[in-house]
Protein backbone atom coordinates (compact mmCIF):
# COMPACT_ATOMS: atom_id res chain seq x y z
CA UNK A 1 0.00 0.00 0.00
CA UNK A 2 1.42 3.37 -0.98
CA UNK A 3 1.81 6.21 1.45
CA UNK A 4 -0.99 8.08 -0.30
CA UNK A 5 -3.40 5.15 -0.02
CA UNK A 6 -2.49 4.63 3.62
CA UNK A 7 -3.09 8.30 4.30
CA UNK A 8 -6.49 8.11 2.58
CA UNK A 9 -7.50 5.08 4.66
CA UNK A 10 -6.33 6.79 7.82
CA UNK A 11 -8.27 9.91 6.90
CA UNK A 12 -11.42 7.85 6.24
CA UNK A 13 -11.09 6.12 9.59
CA UNK A 14 -10.66 9.44 11.36
CA UNK A 15 -13.74 10.83 9.61
CA UNK A 16 -15.75 7.78 10.65
CA UNK A 17 -14.56 8.17 14.23
CA UNK A 18 -15.80 11.76 14.22
CA UNK A 19 -18.97 11.51 12.12
CA UNK A 20 -20.42 8.39 13.73
CA UNK A 21 -20.22 9.60 17.37
CA UNK A 22 -21.46 13.02 16.29
CA UNK A 23 -24.44 11.50 14.48
CA UNK A 24 -25.27 9.25 17.40
CA UNK A 25 -24.94 12.20 19.75
CA UNK A 26 -27.38 14.23 17.69
CA UNK A 27 -29.87 11.35 17.61
CA UNK A 28 -29.65 10.93 21.38
CA UNK A 29 -30.02 14.68 21.85
CA UNK A 30 -33.18 14.85 19.78
CA UNK A 31 -34.51 11.79 21.59
CA UNK A 32 -33.93 13.42 24.96
CA UNK A 33 -34.98 16.90 23.90
CA UNK A 34 -38.22 17.84 25.68
CA UNK A 35 -41.42 17.55 23.71
CA UNK A 36 -43.53 20.61 24.41
CA UNK A 37 -47.19 21.45 24.11
CA UNK A 38 -48.87 24.53 25.54
CA UNK A 39 -52.40 24.16 26.90
CA UNK A 40 -54.62 27.16 27.61
CA UNK A 41 -58.17 27.66 28.81
CA UNK A 42 -60.08 30.49 27.15
CA UNK A 43 -63.57 32.00 27.03
CA UNK A 44 -64.44 30.97 30.59
CA UNK A 45 -68.05 31.80 31.43
CA UNK A 46 -69.93 31.09 34.65
CA UNK A 47 -73.49 32.41 34.14
CA UNK A 48 -74.39 31.98 37.84
CA UNK A 49 -72.01 34.88 38.59
CA UNK A 50 -73.17 37.08 35.70
CA UNK A 51 -75.17 39.34 38.00
CA UNK A 52 -74.41 42.30 35.75
CA UNK A 53 -76.79 40.78 33.17
CA UNK A 54 -79.82 41.14 35.52
CA UNK A 55 -81.19 38.03 33.82
CA UNK A 56 -82.61 35.58 36.38
CA UNK A 57 -82.56 32.68 33.91
CA UNK A 58 -78.86 33.26 33.23
CA UNK A 59 -77.99 33.61 36.92
CA UNK A 60 -79.79 30.37 37.74
CA UNK A 61 -77.70 28.42 35.22
CA UNK A 62 -75.08 26.49 37.19
CA UNK A 63 -72.61 25.48 34.49
CA UNK A 64 -69.04 26.40 33.58
CA UNK A 65 -68.28 26.91 29.89
CA UNK A 66 -64.74 27.11 28.55
CA UNK A 67 -62.51 26.44 25.57
CA UNK A 68 -59.45 24.19 25.85
CA UNK A 69 -56.72 24.89 23.28
CA UNK A 70 -53.68 22.64 22.91
CA UNK A 71 -50.73 23.82 20.82
CA UNK A 72 -47.85 21.66 19.64
CA UNK A 73 -44.48 23.42 19.28
CA UNK A 74 -42.56 20.17 18.77
CA UNK A 75 -41.51 18.60 15.44
CA UNK A 76 -43.17 15.41 16.71
CA UNK A 77 -46.83 14.49 16.66
CA UNK A 78 -48.36 14.15 20.14
CA UNK A 79 -50.93 11.56 21.22
CA UNK A 80 -52.95 12.53 24.30
CA UNK A 81 -55.01 10.10 26.36
CA UNK A 82 -58.36 11.23 27.77
CA UNK A 83 -57.99 14.69 29.33
CA UNK A 84 -59.68 14.93 32.74
CA UNK A 85 -60.64 18.43 33.84
CA UNK A 86 -61.76 19.14 37.41
CA UNK A 87 -63.09 22.39 38.87
CA UNK A 88 -62.95 23.53 42.51
CA UNK A 89 -64.25 26.62 44.29
CA UNK A 90 -61.92 28.67 46.48
CA UNK A 91 -59.46 26.69 48.58
CA UNK A 92 -61.97 23.90 49.08
CA UNK A 93 -60.79 20.53 47.78
CA UNK A 94 -64.35 19.39 47.11
CA UNK A 95 -65.01 18.87 43.41
CA UNK A 96 -67.75 21.09 41.95
CA UNK A 97 -67.46 19.89 38.35
CA UNK A 98 -65.71 17.24 36.26
CA UNK A 99 -65.36 16.57 32.54
CA UNK A 100 -63.39 13.93 30.62
CA UNK A 101 -62.41 14.83 27.05
CA UNK A 102 -61.77 11.79 24.81
CA UNK A 103 -58.23 11.06 23.60
CA UNK A 104 -56.97 13.11 20.65
CA UNK A 105 -53.82 13.77 18.62
CA UNK A 106 -52.02 17.04 17.98
CA UNK A 107 -50.22 17.33 14.64
CA UNK A 108 -46.57 18.21 14.23
CA UNK A 109 -45.13 21.65 14.97
CA UNK A 110 -47.76 24.32 14.55
CA UNK A 111 -50.69 21.97 15.09
CA UNK A 112 -53.46 22.78 17.55
CA UNK A 113 -56.70 21.34 18.87
CA UNK A 114 -59.66 23.42 20.06
CA UNK A 115 -62.38 21.93 22.29
CA UNK A 116 -65.41 23.88 23.53
CA UNK A 117 -66.73 22.27 26.71
CA UNK A 118 -69.44 22.79 29.34
CA UNK A 119 -69.40 21.33 32.85
CA UNK A 120 -72.42 21.04 35.15
CA UNK A 121 -71.59 21.95 38.74
CA UNK A 122 -72.81 20.81 42.12
CA UNK A 123 -71.87 21.21 45.78
CA UNK A 124 -71.15 24.94 45.62
CA UNK A 125 -72.89 27.81 47.45
CA UNK A 126 -73.66 30.14 44.56
CA UNK A 127 -75.21 32.69 46.91
CA UNK A 128 -71.88 33.01 48.69
CA UNK A 129 -70.02 33.35 45.40
CA UNK A 130 -72.48 35.99 44.17
CA UNK A 131 -71.95 38.02 47.34
CA UNK A 132 -68.22 38.06 46.62
CA UNK A 133 -68.56 39.42 43.08
CA UNK A 134 -71.40 41.81 44.00
CA UNK A 135 -68.95 43.59 46.33
CA UNK A 136 -66.59 44.21 43.43
CA UNK A 137 -64.24 41.36 44.35
CA UNK A 138 -63.31 38.33 42.31
CA UNK A 139 -64.53 34.81 43.11
CA UNK A 140 -61.64 32.36 43.00
CA UNK A 141 -61.98 28.97 41.32
CA UNK A 142 -59.33 26.39 40.53
CA UNK A 143 -59.04 24.09 37.54
CA UNK A 144 -56.94 20.95 37.27
CA UNK A 145 -56.06 19.01 34.12
CA UNK A 146 -54.76 15.42 34.21
CA UNK A 147 -53.71 13.39 31.21
CA UNK A 148 -50.95 11.24 29.71
CA UNK A 149 -49.28 11.70 26.37
CA UNK A 150 -46.87 10.06 23.96
CA UNK A 151 -44.71 11.56 21.23
CA UNK A 152 -44.15 10.03 17.81
CA UNK A 153 -40.67 9.10 16.61
CA UNK A 154 -41.51 9.59 12.93
CA UNK A 155 -38.74 12.20 12.80
CA UNK A 156 -36.15 9.40 12.92
CA UNK A 157 -38.20 7.11 10.69
CA UNK A 158 -38.32 9.76 7.98
CA UNK A 159 -34.59 10.32 8.31
CA UNK A 160 -33.98 6.57 7.92
CA UNK A 161 -36.67 6.33 5.19
CA UNK A 162 -38.60 3.76 7.20
CA UNK A 163 -41.89 5.01 8.63
CA UNK A 164 -42.48 2.15 11.08
CA UNK A 165 -39.00 1.75 12.56
CA UNK A 166 -39.71 3.55 15.85
CA UNK A 167 -42.84 3.20 17.99
CA UNK A 168 -44.13 6.22 19.97
CA UNK A 169 -42.46 7.05 23.28
CA UNK A 170 -43.72 5.74 26.61
CA UNK A 171 -46.79 7.42 28.11
CA UNK A 172 -45.86 10.35 30.32
CA UNK A 173 -48.20 11.72 33.01
CA UNK A 174 -49.10 15.40 32.99
CA UNK A 175 -50.79 17.47 35.70
CA UNK A 176 -51.65 21.08 34.92
CA UNK A 177 -53.79 23.68 36.61
CA UNK A 178 -54.56 27.34 37.27
CA UNK A 179 -56.46 29.73 39.50
CA UNK A 180 -59.47 31.39 37.89
CA UNK A 181 -60.56 34.77 39.25
CA UNK A 182 -64.11 35.44 38.06
CA UNK A 183 -65.86 38.84 38.05
CA UNK A 184 -69.54 39.90 38.16
CA UNK A 185 -69.86 39.18 34.44
CA UNK A 186 -69.04 35.52 35.06
CA UNK A 187 -65.73 35.87 33.24
CA UNK A 188 -62.03 36.10 34.03
CA UNK A 189 -60.34 39.52 33.58
CA UNK A 190 -57.98 37.92 31.07
CA UNK A 191 -59.63 35.85 28.38
CA UNK A 192 -56.67 33.44 28.13
CA UNK A 193 -55.60 31.46 31.20
CA UNK A 194 -52.38 29.47 30.88
CA UNK A 195 -52.31 26.16 32.67
CA UNK A 196 -49.21 25.76 34.80
CA UNK A 197 -47.37 23.09 36.77
CA UNK A 198 -46.35 25.52 39.53
CA UNK A 199 -47.55 24.33 42.97
CA UNK A 200 -49.30 27.65 43.59
CA UNK A 201 -51.42 27.01 40.52
CA UNK A 202 -52.13 23.39 41.38
CA UNK A 203 -49.30 21.08 40.37
CA UNK A 204 -48.58 22.46 36.86
CA UNK A 205 -46.53 24.50 34.22
CA UNK A 206 -47.42 26.50 31.10
CA UNK A 207 -46.30 23.68 28.88
CA UNK A 208 -46.26 19.95 28.77
CA UNK A 209 -42.59 19.04 28.87
CA UNK A 210 -41.18 15.57 29.14
CA UNK A 211 -38.01 13.61 28.56
CA UNK A 212 -38.21 10.60 26.32
CA UNK A 213 -37.69 7.32 28.16
CA UNK A 214 -34.05 6.15 28.32
CA UNK A 215 -34.90 2.88 26.55
CA UNK A 216 -36.16 4.86 23.56
CA UNK A 217 -32.76 6.54 23.37
CA UNK A 218 -30.94 3.22 23.66
CA UNK A 219 -33.06 1.77 20.86
CA UNK A 220 -32.43 4.87 18.76
CA UNK A 221 -28.67 4.66 19.29
CA UNK A 222 -28.45 0.92 18.54
CA UNK A 223 -30.46 1.20 15.33
CA UNK A 224 -28.52 4.25 14.23
CA UNK A 225 -25.22 2.46 14.92
CA UNK A 226 -26.41 -0.54 12.91
CA UNK A 227 -27.40 1.63 9.96
CA UNK A 228 -24.10 3.51 10.04
CA UNK A 229 -21.75 0.57 10.60
CA UNK A 230 -23.43 -1.97 8.29
CA UNK A 231 -22.11 -0.44 5.04
CA UNK A 232 -18.60 -0.37 6.53
CA UNK A 233 -18.76 -4.00 7.61
CA UNK A 234 -20.02 -5.10 4.22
Amino acid sequence: MTDGAAAAVCCSCCCCCVVIPLTLGLLIYFSLHPTRSVMNIENIYIPALDIASNDSKTINTTTVSFRLISYNFSPRELYLDAVNITYYYGNNDSVIGFQSIPAFDIGEKGGSIIRDEMIRTSGISWEEARMVVSNGSLAMFRVRLDTKFRASNSYFCEWLNHWSCFPPTKRIGVKLGAKLNVNDHGKTPKNVVKLSSKPANFIMQSSIAATVHVMDCVRTSLLAALVLFLPILL
